[in-house]
């Protein structure tokens, strides 16, 4: 495959030219969302677009994270998206609340939502384990809203800064692999856990070293699934579910494409293609801070973390 730098216009030329779904994330971690997603709703487009240049997400601060997916956001918004999802964790975690408003009305799914829901429901013991970015780590999200279905559930939260450069470079086995995912699993000493939550969409992809280091006794979760159905629900409720033949998916990365096809094939299923590569450049018209509307979003994430509200208010911000 070659490894063209994609004009604006030829990737515009080659967008849905009916409603689609716009599904983001910081490299090829979102594929894995991407992939349930094409299975529960065939008659759908989406539009992928996996911002590999400026990956990983996981340890940028709030409102860096806001200036990246809020002009992706905006571009899908602007290419006729009729709903987007952030296959991101990170995103999800820190400034869902002002991405959805940034392009309210229209849908943003967060995937962090659909692991909060996927866990509770499937941990018999309430002890659960959560695998996340270092910025998902210490927002607390999954612990607060997990905590909010199961009040008494004991959450043990570990942050894996070296997952996401591993699965972004395709170093899924081998021994860099195996200490790391066998250093992770170390400390998941609990013998009542019975759970953990992959909470990040790259992690499904370290899935057969997590099987081999993790107690059999403990059920691995991968929230895609569980998110495709979500997103199908509140779809067929607004009546926005597509009609008529089978769907196209374009996908797009910022990085390199042989890498982005290199490593996204075992989260996706299947040999990503084709791929377009758009300069990350050419999204920056569509940043947020260039409306006045953006910009006082951004003020809000400043001033949420100068006052130090990312210890009190869990949930919503890192």
């Amino acid at each position: 495959m070659t490894e063209p730098n994609h004009s604006k216009d030829i990737i515009e030329s080659q967008l849905p030219s009916e409603p689609f779904i716009g599904v983001f994330d910081s490299g090829v971690g979102g594929l894995s969302v991407l992939a349930q997603l094409t299975q529960k709703l065939p008659n759908e487009s989406f539009l992928y677009l996996g911002d590999s240049v400026h990956a990983p997400y996981g340890d940028r601060l709030p409102n860096d994270l806001f200036e990246l997916t809020g002009r992706i956001c905006l571009w899908f918004k602007a290419r006729g998206a009729k709903a987007i999802v952030a296959a991101c964790n990170t995103a999800s975690s820190t400034i869902i609340s002002e991405l959805r408003a940034l392009v309210a009305p229209l849908t943003i799914y967060s995937v962090l939502e659909a692991g909060v829901t996927g866990a509770a429901k499937t941990s018999k013991s309430q002890n659960i384990g959560v695998l996340a970015t270092v910025t998902t780590t210490n927002s607390r999200s999954f612990e607060t809203g997990i905590l909010s279905h199961l009040p008494a559930a004991k959450i043990t939260g570990v942050s894996c800064p070296t997952f996401v450069p591993l699965v972004e470079d395709n170093k899924v086995s081998g021994p860099e692999a195996e200490l790391s995912v066998a250093e992770i699993c170390s400390r998941f000493t609990d013998q009542e856990m019975d759970t953990v939550l992959l909470g990040c969409t790259h992690y499904p992809a370290l899935t057969p070293l997590l099987r081999k280091y993790l107690p059999d006794r403990i059920a691995i979760l991968d929230p895609a699934a569980v998110f495709a159905e979500i997103i199908y629900s509140d779809l067929t409720r607004q009546n926005l579910l597509a009609a008529g033949s089978k769907g196209n998916s374009l996908l797009i990365t910022t990085g390199d494409i042989k890498q982005f096809v290199d490593s996204g094939t075992i989260l996706l299923g299947q040999v990503p293609d084709p791929v377009f590569r758009l300069d990350s450049s050419e999204l920056t018209d569509f940043s947020p801070l260039k409306t006045a509307h953006g910009r006082a979003l951004a003020a809000q994430i400043a001033k949420s973390e100068s006052s130090g509200q990312c210890k009190s208010e869990p949930a919503h911000r890192c």
